[in-house]
């Protein structure tokens, strides 16, 4: 008995779209002209596989390819970029959907059968991997609170890893749990450190002479005041500077805390230490905090570090940014080119290619006018000037010999030199704020003991965030004083298991309720649905608790499934998002591209209607004919589709053409692994979800690999993306399909592989349709999507290497293959991938009993039906 079932984003749900950096790097065997493992997987680097592909495009082009190879390798290990293309997957669907669920479960099975472990290191910004969480406390966290943004250094879906900064990725999945260990532990490539600093970082700005009066402390705990500057702390070798804080508010006051600031500005500097290429504090690697922290300590005596260590981290932080600032102010020029060539000498040439790249990006863009917005609303400056809201606090304190409160400290500060205020506003607030301290003449002058003062009455109360006129560090949810109680003393208190218990109990009527929906959604019949409707007045009879784990079970609950696909129709999606992004990236506000079948446009369409990118599509006038439903799907997205006389062929060659008239603005968008380098492999690496999915699925339902796979082959972007995977498993055949047309005999065919010569076509060498003068022929297929008269040079690479095989189907076997597996499974396949499964009956007999066999069925076949139509029904299906 032959094992099989069809994969492919078109009948699966499509929650995998963001990994596409792994490849296998296994071993092949012997093939006849490969040489080394990188060459048979990934080229020379220049697009050549073999004698195949290159770039055979005019001197105009060359430029922009460049520029698209650069940023195309740039994203390949870019974590904004694997982030933003993860939003199309699992993790942003309704936490009550079907698809996330069992994102949840993959996620949650993969990552604890690797590990073998009942813990993970939690890697949320509140907790930072100091955390252990079981398997049901993810679970539950994912189903409350979805996927959280800083949960991307765990292992992302369960199969691929990303990770924030610049961690470096693992090259095999074997490593991941290795990977997983090592959080906790520095990176083995992280740069050296010294133990003892004694000298400013070589950016820092030159060393003011004021001098600060502070204590030093010993070894031997013997204090000693002095006057020093902040260029002395770096030759302290045997004593500390003591920071003293203040207790309302936890920040540092005194000299003390001038000081302590004023240093953590010269060590903000040390790009070594602190490297320039991240985009947000909060998520640089948490080994290199640690050694920042340790360095403070060397230098500063603090009376509680895990009290102070926040807000000293914090301040540092600060400091970092105002440094990239500093830098970006400096050396910024008109483009991105030459500001990378405008680097700053003691900072590294990859950090700064790094930084650059991410300033330059739509998402900083936006960023930086909506901080110059919110920016705009600060209409009341202070006067404390580089000086902290504490210290200033502090020095009040000593003048008066009173403490203000928030009242009297902002009339303080909005109070210049000569006794007028910084602005109208203001005076008007300061007057009404007077006002109402000369009302309550008790006010407390602890700015923790209320946040109902005269403050709040005039200026609102206090939301999420800092609180205002107290500085950096305190939030409304930190003012209380910390309990003095035990962790365990707390966790075992009355009121604490209470609470778990209810969790618990709520926790558990959720996932029923959650299981009790998924289940009315997968209901096929009406009988089913009326049983639980039934069901669903019995369970809500006693609400607010149902007893959602009472809910009956129907009859046949395993016939009860839904599978949700994805808009699109076909795998074409894969690659259409991935480019869109590239598109913005380098500042394209257009994109062209050219279809076949439809699927391709219907995708870019869909693509540039997430990114708000204008859409040009080119498309064959007799395809349009064909695919008409396509056709109105790309207009219904925004996209403007404009026709072509011919087939794909002419649409692509008419594409090209607008594209290189538009190059400062327009982005050519490749739907399949033709072309000029870089297009091939862009196409190629992020269709490879398809081989990676089927691997996965695969060892789920076998454990183990498939047998043989087999595509269908036009140009060959779904062919690729299922054996790339496999292309190092020398015991899985791989096995590609053409389309054969009315016959190979009768010249009407698009079997390039099988009676095509070597040329040069759209940029690339590889096997072609032509004749003996070197033109290209007219290919044809029932199926639109396989007339084009060529295929990729990685393909023709595979063929020549003798590691796939590839045969011919007719345009009939075709739509008799599309009709069994329509009535045989209820999957009605596009006429592209009916190719495939039509070559099954001449495959399977060759086959040993029991062998596993994947075909990838890439498309949908609603495109079809008038071309069925058109070339006859069955008789039982007659209108």
């Amino acid at each position: 008995m032959i094992n099989s079932f069809v994969c492919g984003v078109s009948i699966k749900s499509h929650h995998r779209v963001s990994n596409v950096l792994r490849t296998n790097g296994s071993s092949l065997g012997s093939v006849p002209i490969r040489t080394t493992e990188s060459q048979f997987l990934r080229g020379d680097g220049n697009g050549r596989f073999g004698r195949f592909g290159g770039k055979f495009v005019p001197e105009t082009l060359m430029s922009p390819l460049k520029d698209l190879e650069d940023e195309f390798n740039f994203v390949l290990g870019d974590h904004e970029f694997q982030v933003g293309l993860s939003h199309a997957s699992w993790i942003n669907k309704p936490r009550l959907s079907q698809d996330y669920r069992l994102g949840v479960k993959r996620f949650l099975d993969f990552a604890f059968t690797r590990s073998n472990a009942n813990m993970m290191k939690c890697p949320c910004n509140r907790c930072l991997l100091t955390k252990s969480l079981s398997k049901d406390d993810i679970e539950g966290d994912l189903m409350c609170y979805g996927f959280l943004s800083s949960y991307t250094s765990w292992i992302l879906h369960g199969e691929e890893v990303c990770v924030t900064g610049n961690t470096r990725l693992p090259s095999d999945v074997n490593e991941i749990m290795d990977f997983m260990d090592s959080e906790t532990q520095p990176p083995d490539d992280s740069p050296h450190l010294e133990t003892s600093f004694n000298a400013p970082p070589p950016l820092a700005p030159e060393c003011k002479s004021f001098k600060w009066k502070i204590q030093v402390i010993d070894s031997e705990g013997s204090v000693e005041g002095k006057m020093v500057t902040s260029k002395d702390v770096w030759k302290l070798q045997s004593g500390k500077v003591i920071v003293h804080f203040d207790e309302n508010s936890g920040q540092p006051i005194g000299d003390s805390g001038g000081l302590l600031g004023s240093w953590l500005g010269q060590l903000s500097n040390d790009v070594n230490l602190l490297p320039i290429n991240y985009s947000d504090w909060r998520m640089v690697n948490i080994h290199t905090k640690r050694k920042a922290w340790d360095v403070i300590q060397s230098k500063f005596w603090f009376d509680d570090p895990t009290m102070r260590k926040g807000y000293v981290m914090s301040a540092l932080g600060s400091r970092c940014k105002d440094v990239k600032l500093r830098l970006w102010k400096e050396h910024k020029r008109n483009d991105q080119l030459q500001t990378l060539q405008n680097r700053p000498n003691n900072v590294p040439e990859e950090q700064w290619e790094h930084f650059v790249h991410m300033r330059f990006t739509e998402k900083w863009k936006k960023m930086q006018e909506r901080n110059t917005k919110n920016q705009k609303k600060h209409t009341m400056p202070h006067v404390c000037g580089r000086k902290s809201f504490s210290r200033k606090r502090n020095d009040i304190t000593i003048r008066t010999g009173k403490t203000p409160c928030r009242a009297e400290f902002f009339i303080e500060t909005r109070t210049k030199p000569d006794g007028s205020f910084v602005c109208e506003e203001a005076k008007t607030r300061a007057e009404a704020l007077t006002t109402l301290l000369n009302q309550n003449s008790h006010g407390t002058s602890n700015v923790a003991a209320t946040l109902d003062d005269e403050f709040a009455q005039v200026f609102g109360p206090e939301r999420p965030g800092r609180v205002r006129c107290v500085g950096r560090g305190p939030t409304p949810s930190k003012l209380v004083r910390r309990c003095t109680a035990t962790r365990q003393e707390v966790d075992n208190s009355e009121m604490v298991v209470g609470l778990q218990t209810q969790v618990k109990e709520l926790s558990n009527q959720v996932k029923g309720m959650s299981t009790f929906i998924q289940q009315i959604i997968g209901t096929s019949t009406g009988e089913q649905a009326r049983a639980w409707a039934a069901s669903f007045a019995v369970a809500f009879a006693n609400i607010p608790n149902p007893p959602f784990a009472n809910i009956p079970t129907p009859s046949n609950p395993n016939q009860v499934s839904m599978d949700i696909q994805i808009h699109c129709g076909s795998h074409k999606i894969n690659n259409a998002l991935a480019q869109a992004m590239i598109a913005r990236r380098l500042g394209c506000s257009r994109v062209v591209a050219a279809t076949g079948a439809g699927q391709h446009g219907v995708a870019t369409a869909a693509a540039c209607a997430k990114f708000s990118l204008e859409c040009t599509v080119f498309m064959g006038t007799a395809d349009k004919e064909k695919q008409f439903s396509n056709v109105l799907s790309m207009k219904m997205l925004g996209a403007q589709v404009k026709s072509v006389e011919g087939t794909f062929k002419d649409a692509s060659s008419e594409a090209i053409r607008n594209w290189v008239g538009n190059l400062k603005t327009t982005y050519y968008l490749s739907g399949t692994v033709v072309g000029p380098h870089p297009s091939p492999l862009m196409v190629r690496e992020f269709q490879s979800v398809i081989g990676k999915e089927t691997r996965r699925q695969a060892n789920q339902l076998w454990v183990g690999k498939p047998d043989v796979l087999v595509a269908c082959v036009g140009s060959g972007s779904n062919a690729l993306g299922l054996f790339h995977e496999f292309v190092g498993d020398e015991d899985v055949r791989l096995v590609g399909v053409e389309a054969a047309g009315f016959g190979l005999d009768s010249g009407k065919h698009s079997a390039t592989l099988a009676v095509g010569d070597v040329g040069v076509y759209h940029g690339s060498m590889s096997y072609l349709l032509q004749d003996d003068e070197g033109q290209i022929l007219k290919p044809h297929s029932v199926g639109v999507g396989l007339e084009y008269p060529g295929v990729g040079p990685e393909i023709s690479f595979l063929k020549e290497a003798g590691r796939a095989e590839f045969y011919t189907a007719t345009d009939q076997e075709a739509i008799q293959a599309c009709r069994l597996l329509s009535r045989l499974e209820g999957i009605i396949p596009a006429l592209e991938p009916s190719h495939a499964l039509a070559f099954l009956d001449k495959l399977v007999p060759t086959l040993r009993d029991g062998a596993k066999v994947v075909v990838n069925c890439s498309g949908r076949g609603d495109k079809d039906l008038d071309t069925l139509i058109q070339r006859g029904l069955p008789s039982s299906l007659s209108l």
